[in-house]
């Protein structure tokens, strides 16, 4: 049962995935949103 869940996790992944590549994706929308700022300490 569990991995009748995960397929269907991942073919709903795909289909969000290729709805999104089939349009014009707008990355620069997506990365000035999610870019961290300077702020941000990745290393630490």
């Amino acid at each position: 049962m569990v991995m009748l869940a995960v397929r269907l996790q991942l073919m709903c992944y795909k289909y969000l995935w290729d709805n999104l590549i089939a349009e014009r994706f707008p990355a620069e929308n997506f990365c000035s949103y999610f870019w961290p700022g300077p702020q941000l300490l990745v290393f630490g």
